[in-house]
């Protein structure tokens, strides 16, 4: 009997000897992310509808590459304006859209009419500064503008008044605002109207 306890004695301590521990598992390193980061959209400064369905273009430019299509009364953030043309984002789609194709309010025309205008003005090499006043185009003339003969400033008035006609009719401006030809000293040197046509002061 006590043969047997010892025996099962010895079995149960040697059940219970500590065995030493298996090394522990070691986590496997995360995987690369090889996800490609997606830009940030750039931040609007205001929003407007598009008028129509229109094309998302990839440059300021008709020909360019369409990116996308947007219903009419789409909004459409405005991002920033070169050669009359917008650039816009909306939802995750960002390109350029042509202004007429938004409903803009007067001051939205005003500017896009003279970004569209000043890449197709004429002679321009003279002018130095254009921008609104009021209801006003003004123009500022270099200093070579005295040395030209009367005939001469008429056909530079004349040509420029003739492309900011065409551009504020697209842009929906009509009648075409007047422009003031202004001296870089403040005098009027010459003027275009829409209905009075050119005269040159000075």
């Amino acid at each position: 009997m006590c043969e047997i306890t010892g025996a099962v004695a010895l079995a149960f301590l040697l059940g219970c000897v500590v065995r030493p521990a298996a090394p522990p598992v070691q986590p496997s390193p995360p995987a690369p992310d090889t996800s490609v980061a997606q830009p940030a959209l750039p931040e609007p400064y205001g929003f407007r509808p598009l008028r129509s369905r229109s094309n998302v273009r990839s440059e300021p430019d008709a020909e360019s590459e369409i990116v996308a299509t947007l219903d009419g009364g789409t909004p459409v953030g405005l991002v920033s304006l070169k050669d009359g043309w917008y650039n816009v984002v909306a939802g995750s789609v960002t390109g350029w859209v042509w202004a007429p194709l938004l409903t803009l309010n007067l001051n939205d025309r005003w500017e896009a009419s003279i970004s569209a205008a000043w890449p197709g003005f004429p002679d321009k090499e003279v002018f130095t500064a254009v921008f609104r006043d009021d209801r006003q185009l003004v123009i500022i003339l270099d200093i070579a503008w005295r040395d030209m003969g009367k005939e001469r400033k008429e056909q530079i008035v004349t040509r420029t008044g003739e492309a900011w006609r065409q551009v504020t009719e697209r842009m929906g401006i009509t009648p075409a605002p007047e422009i003031r030809f202004m001296s870089n000293n403040n005098v009027q040197m010459a003027r275009w109207h829409a209905f009075w046509g050119t005269t040159v002061e000075h």
